[in-house]
């Protein structure tokens, strides 16, 4: 019976109905409690990384990490390994699930996952060709061939032939498998060593150090002082590695809407060599080749579950079985399905949106079956993370507009119109026009106020690098001091204090384009105009421009939402 606690044949509907009630109740405790156990086990792993608990140890804090991404990468490379050299071989998943493989996964199914990279002025040594750079490179590979576009709208070359410098150990040439290209607007990033090399990144590139002597993969700002980077240098004509000591690792600028680069190379080490220094790429799987090269008649999801349930569930317990005897242990790992999606639109690490179409948990009938994971309708559940709609700092009409418009691109599919989107951006932009200033303006909490902003009396002045909001509330206190008679209205905005703060329309100069103030407490007397052209294109259409990048699409320009004046 194994978790059945009574005999299905031999029971009524009613004892079938109260054994399933029973079991599903079983089912979720134990969801609950591997949840939990999850939540203590990252728990553990984040306060023995902290320097205040007692039993502090960065060597166990960074092997877990370091761990955690072998063994990812190790599933990936062996993912890859399935549908490139068995699956069009594997004759008894076909039969089981009723097709005929007519074709071959010829193309990886690893590609870039990091969505942002290296400046294009940054230089690779490539066998043959020597030192160049990205945007040299780009040119020559793509001069006679072009370049494709990924399923996240990247610009890719692929499999371009060529060879570029890495560290494994030692200083070695890796195969390039993918050369990418996207624009970005975002901070930008300069890493620079004792000896002066330096390169520039965005900000959530990985970049690879060296903690304690051991390798560890790192953002930007992430990066400690004790830290070391590996460099290399020509010796005759022999490279050479060291360790070096960083000078400095700040954010020097932004990128405004520039072309960034990536390659990805072979093998396990995900990393590769620019500006004389190691840095870090990262991977994501994709399996629709596969479902591309047979005859399955059936839906996504469907061959998603078969394929996963007859094959790859054991599979990947073979391959992490194999693993585990390497490090002479017992393997604990279970890779299990938590999500089949019918379409995802991915901006960038960790944000992204997804069309769900079954997750693992609880049980469903299905034409009469029950089976096992939740089944869900196209559009029933809409998974949103790290994006705009569920950030709280965004208003709340921005947010519930944006879901909506979200929710027509990731629907429609081949049925997506340009005119029906911009209908709904103008349609949005109506309503947010006739919305309180209080509701269309972003929620920030105000920190370190007395550390970025120098001066507030006679004039405004703020330090390097001071965030937008800190700006706008250092604006609003300098205006509130300028009218002392104010103050006993209005409190002056200090750190911790909550601000809503906006684009100001015909600022007096650059410096005073924001202003910000405390949650319902709008200071007419003194506050500047909103501009809500601006506001809209900062909160809105900003945020739908970076989906319609992500497809490939052209962006929407600020005046095809503009409306027309009543009178």
């Amino acid at each position: 019976m194994g978790y059945c606690q009574i005999d299905p044949k031999a029971a009524t509907k009613e004892e079938l109905a109260a054994e399933i009630h029973r079991m599903e109740k079983e089912m979720w405790a134990k969801y609950n409690l591997q949840m939990a156990l999850k939540i203590l086990l990252n728990s553990t792993y984040g306060v023995i990384g902290t320097p205040h608990f007692v039993m502090y140890d960065t060597d166990i804090a960074e092997a877990i990490t370091l761990q955690g991404q072998d063994v990812i990468h190790y599933a990936a490379d062996m993912t890859d390994k399935y549908f490139l050299e068995k699956w069009h071989k594997d004759v008894k998943i076909h039969e089981k699930m009723g097709i005929e493989v007519t074709g071959q996964v010829l193309d990886s199914t690893i590609s870039g996952g990091d969505t942002d990279s290296e400046i294009g002025t940054a230089k690779l040594n490539v066998e043959h060709l020597g030192d160049i750079t990205f945007e040299d490179l780009w040119k020559l590979l793509t001069k006679q061939d072009g370049f494709e576009k990924d399923d996240k709208g990247y610009e890719v070359v692929k499999n371009p032939d060529i060879k570029t410098l890495n560290w494994d150990k030692d200083i070695y040439y890796a195969d390039v498998k993918n050369l990418f290209r996207h624009k970005v607007t975002k901070e930008r990033w300069k890493l620079t060593a004792k000896s002066g090399k330096s390169t520039i990144v965005t900000n959530d590139h990985s970049l690879v150090v060296f903690r304690n002597g051991k390798k560890t993969v790192v953002k930007p700002y992430e990066i400690k002082k004790d830290d070391k980077i590996l460099t290399i240098s020509k010796v005759e004509e022999d490279f050479e590695f060291e360790f070096e000591d960083i000078e400095s690792c700040e954010c020097v600028g932004m990128f405004e809407d520039e072309y960034v680069y990536d390659i990805e190379t072979d093998g396990p080490t995900h990393t590769f060599i620019a500006d004389e220094i190691l840095v870090h790429n990262s991977i994501y799987v994709s399996v629709n080749k596969a479902i591309k090269s047979c005859d399955w008649k059936g839906s996504g999801r469907e061959f998603c579950l078969q394929l996963y349930e007859n094959r790859l569930k054991p599979y990947y317990k073979l391959i992490h079985d194999i693993y585990a005897k390497r490090w002479n242990t017992t393997n604990l790992h279970e890779f299990e399905m938590e999500a089949v999606s019918r379409t995802g639109i991915w901006l960038a690490k960790k944000k992204y949106v997804l069309n769900v179409s079954w997750t693992d948990g609880g049980s469903s009938t299905i034409d009469g079956t029950v089976r096992p994971g939740q089944f869900f309708d196209s559009g029933e559940k809409i998974k949103f993370t790290g994006i705009e709609i569920i950030k709280k700092s965004f208003p709340t009409i921005a947010r519930d507009s944006l879901k909506e418009i979200v929710e027509y691109i990731i629907l429609s599919g081949s049925e997506f119109k340009m005119v029906k989107l911009v209908r709904l951006l103008k349609k949005t932009k109506n309503k947010f026009k006739l919305s309180h200033i209080n509701d269309i303006s972003q929620l920030m909490t105000i920190s370190d106020y007395e550390k970025h902003v120098a001066n507030d009396q006679e004039i405004v002045r703020v330090r390097p690098r001071c965030p937008i909001h800190v700006r706008a509330a250092a604006i609003h206190n300098f205006y509130l001091n300028s009218h002392p008679k104010l103050k006993q209205k209005y409190d002056l905005i200090k750190s911790g204090n909550k601000v809503k703060y906006y684009y100001v329309h015909n600022a007096p100069r650059e410096s005073e384009n924001v202003f910000a103030f405390l949650p319902g407490i709008h200071p007419i007397e003194i506050a500047p105009e909103f501009d809500y052209d601006v506001n809209f294109e900062k909160t809105i259409l900003k945020a739908v421009n970076r989906f319609m990048k992500a497809l490939g699409k052209s962006e929407i320009p600020n005046n095809l939402t503009y409306m027309k004046p009543l009178f």
